[in-house]
């Protein structure tokens, strides 16, 4: 459910990984935020190929890894309250994660 999403758009400079650091959620049922990360130009959407979908289920600081950026490509990041909840939160891309990330790697 998406109501009062806010759309981002950003463009690296150089190629490689970067990470989608996202805090400070505040959330009035506690569901979290969810994000999409679309490569694209924005209003074209014949353009856009979605890179990642993810649903947060907490509110601790996390983190998305986002492999295999291109420079001079545009991305657009949609970010909105899980299942119609209320949230503020703060956002970042870095090079460098903060907080959890949100798949732990399997000890098998």
């Amino acid at each position: 459910i998406y109501h009062n999403d806010q759309w981002f758009t950003f463009t690296a400079g150089a190629s490689g990984r970067l990470y989608l650091n996202v805090g400070n959620q505040q959330c009035k049922k506690k569901f979290g935020v969810q994000v999409l990360l679309i490569e694209g130009n924005p209003c074209e959407t014949s353009t856009y190929k979605l890179l990642h979908c993810e649903s947060f289920t907490d509110q601790n600081d996390t983190f998305i890894s986002i492999d295999s950026i291109k420079a001079n490509t545009v991305y657009l990041i949609n970010i909105d309250g899980f299942l119609g909840d209320v949230c503020s939160f703060d956002i970042q891309l870095s090079t460098k994660p903060k907080g959890f990330p949100l798949h732990q790697p399997s000890l098998d």
